[in-house]
């Protein structure tokens, strides 16, 4: 079991998200519990995922793409509500990367496309 700050920190700093600026935050969009054991990842944040995320007892959810935009209105309803909801009745943990997946030298989608 990890702490959830901890584990921000690090993916951060190794994902270099202050060097990004994106259509919305990098890092956390919503706060789960502060213990970690289980951690999903996925490419959008929906509501399937967090349905499967809360079946598999996910304690932290890491995406592609968060739930949280500049160019959204924030208000909470239709499926950003249901989304928030499942988040939040399952304490889980979001954490987006957007910009900082597609450049990573390592894991970018560059990269690992030129890998293949």
């Amino acid at each position: 079991m990890r702490n959830r700050n901890e584990i921000i920190a690090y993916l951060n700093n190794f994902l270099n998200i202050s060097e990004f600026k994106d259509y919305g935050p990098q890092g956390m969009q919503v706060e789960g519990k502060e213990n970690v054991k289980n951690i999903i990842t996925g490419v959008s944040a929906c509501v399937a995922l967090f349905e499967e995320a809360a079946k598999l007892h996910a304690d932290m959810i890491i995406v592609h793409h968060g739930i949280l935009w500049d160019h959204d209105k924030h208000v909470l309803k239709g499926g950003f509500k249901n989304r928030v909801k499942i988040l939040l009745e399952n304490d889980m943990t979001l954490l987006a990367y957007h910009l900082p997946l597609d450049k990573h030298a390592e894991l970018g989608n560059n990269a690992v496309a030129a890998k293949q």
